[in-house]
């Protein structure tokens, strides 16, 4: 039995191919040639995938896992849609012409457009390169009445480039750090992790909430985990990480109540998991040599706790959330 289907996009002037796999096993190996070498540009596709790879139905929906193949029948460009996560656009192939790109990017909106109508998954977070998540947004305003909202600017790190916090561990007393521990933690970190959403979103995102505080429970502290910043036994800010691949890992947010912040605690504890990410195997890290983490372009005082982390700007990946202007009409 064929793992893949293959339908072809009803549009004259297009002549790419929207192929979809239902085994992420199948779907990476036909993307290796796009993901080699560019782990850090996919880890957030290359995140979900891994999850996908030990369960399909990992996150309770059918995932879409696209590949747009030109006349050769090899994929030009990548997609995966996995609601609420991102839907996620790859770089294109090497060997893409400019021709076959836009052909893909369109191919690509006219689906995506039918399928993000019919589903009713507004608001979606795209992410992929700006030279192709641009135009894609374009296509989707023309073929599905969709806005583009907030940018989202990606960051890297590597293990040379981390920087110690302002605030230190040593230099309050009453501070102590601790790995998120499910049985513990799963009922009074729900409250928080509904903040976070809603300053990142500015409206509920239960589903996400959800999501996140399942992967936690789920997967290994290798694959997925947070750490937790007490002042003395109060709870003051919280770092996530996920996404693994083989070599990079995603700081999944960080968030401080609203009242604890500009004290420094968001940017100590982004530290401390941070180090722990990057440090090798052998001394009890978890050896990653590779960082990304993303912040809202708006939120400079966001963006600046990661540079001074020493987090650089990973220009090849860019986030729009856009919505449903014509249900905004409507409403």
């Amino acid at each position: 039995q064929k793992s893949m289907a293959l339908r072809k996009i009803a549009m004259a002037e297009l002549s790419g191919q929207v192929q979809f796999y239902t085994s992420a096993a199948d779907f990476i190996r036909d993307a290796n040639p796009i993901f080699t070498d560019r782990e850090a540009e996919h880890s957030i596709m290359l995140g979900v995938l891994g999850n996908l790879q030990k369960d399909m139905n990992f996150y309770n929906v059918t995932p879409e896992l696209l590949a747009v193949t030109g006349s050769t029948g090899s994929p030009m460009l990548l997609a995966s849609m996995v609601h609420p996560h991102p839907f996620v656009v790859s770089l294109p192939a090497r060997d893409a012409s400019e021709e076959d790109i836009h052909s893909a990017v369109k191919c690509l909106a006219n689906y995506a457009g039918s399928v993000l109508k019919e589903k009713k998954v507004f608001p979606v977070k795209i992410v992929g390169h700006p030279q192709l998540v641009e135009p894609l947004v374009l296509h989707l305003a023309v073929a599905a009445s969709l806005k583009r909202g907030l940018g989202i600017q990606f960051y890297s790190l590597q293990p040379d480039g981390l920087v110690e916090p302002r605030l230190k561990m040593s230099d309050d007393t009453s501070l102590t750090a601790r790995r998120y521990e499910p049985e513990k933690d799963a009922g009074w970190i729900r409250k928080w992790v509904h903040e976070f959403f809603m300053d990142v979103w500015g409206y509920p995102q239960e589903r996400m909430v959800e999501s996140q505080l399942s992967e936690l429970s789920k997967l290994p502290k290798e694959a997925r985990g947070m750490f937790l910043l007490f002042k003395g036994e109060d709870f003051v800010s919280y770092a996530g990480y996920g996404g693994a691949t083989a070599n990079t890992m995603r700081i999944t947010g960080v968030f401080t109540p609203a009242d604890c912040r500009g004290r420094g605690y968001g940017q100590l504890i982004c530290w401390y998991a941070c180090r722990y990410l990057l440090t090798p195997v052998e001394k009890k890290g978890l050896g990653r040599s590779q960082l990304v983490i993303a912040a809202d372009q708006s939120k400079t005082s966001v963006m600046g706790i990661y540079q001074r982390l020493g987090f650089r700007d990973l220009t090849e990946v860019r986030a729009y959330v856009v919505d449903d202007a014509a249900g905004d009409a409507a409403g």
